[in-house]
């Protein structure tokens, strides 16, 4: 009892030596930030950072210029499609009628054959006709779709 007696009797000093303490280390706290503030301002050596202008989100995109992609695009293979088929032309070297032959010759012409069509070679080629535009038609539309999937749902992530 006199051992418990004596703990509770020296408690109000062990309390005043933690008081002490604690406020001792406050103290150290606070000496230890401002010498790192000091020790910061005089390395820092003048510079002073300011915001001059807050940064802003633009309105639209800077690159890729889509339009200016697609237009030339558009406007390369419209001159690549002229130009192969200029070339084909000028390597064409087949006579197509009278005039061709006797310019080429520089013979008369006795006869000719005429050109026959008959009901199965005109439904032929419509159906040649029908089927190039559906192809083309059928490889747009995939081509359109896939760009707009790629637009919607890959460029974004």
């Amino acid at each position: 009892m006199h051992l418990y007696q004596s703990h509770i009797e020296t408690s109000p000093q062990s309390e005043q030596k933690y008081a002490e303490l604690t406020h001792d280390q406050q103290l150290a706290k606070v000496r230890w930030i401002s010498e790192m503030a000091s020790n910061l301002e005089a390395r820092k050596g003048g510079e002073n950072l300011e915001v001059l202008d807050t940064a802003t989100l633009p309105d639209s995109p800077s690159e890729p210029n889509r339009w200016l992609i697609v237009g030339a695009g558009v406007g390369l293979g419209m001159m690549m499609g002229l130009f192969l088929v200029a070339l084909r032309e000028l390597k064409d070297a087949s006579l197509k009628n009278l005039k061709d032959v006797r310019a080429c010759t520089n013979l008369p012409v006795l006869s000719s054959v005429p050109l026959l069509e008959n009901a199965a070679k005109v439904q032929r080629e419509r159906q040649l006709s029908w089927l190039a535009w559906s192809t083309a038609v059928l490889i747009g539309a995939i081509a359109i779709s896939s760009s707009m999937y790629y637009y919607y749902f890959v460029s974004r992530t």
